[in-house]
């Protein structure tokens, strides 16, 4: 048995809380993958290209949305 799986170690807390922040990490790396794939330019174009300022344009004025900031609240 893993001390992490031992209810009666001492660090048991510290591992339940390592594995939530863990799936809060993964629940906003999703949230913003669904964010990014969803808007007009879901990959910046190259600097070269003639897209590339309306693409920086675009994201510069794209309004983050608030549930970041709450599973990233859950983070720390």
């Amino acid at each position: 048995m893993l001390w992490k799986d031992d209810l009666t170690h001492p660090f048991v807390g510290i591992a339940t809380k390592l594995e939530r922040t863990y799936q809060n990490i993964l629940n906003l790396q999703g949230e913003i993958d669904v964010f990014f794939k969803e808007c007009k330019y879901p990959i910046v174009p190259n600097p070269h290209a003639q897209e590339w300022q309306d693409a920086v344009d675009y994201h510069r004025d794209l309004a983050i949305p608030v549930r970041f900031s709450v599973l990233f609240a859950g983070l720390i």
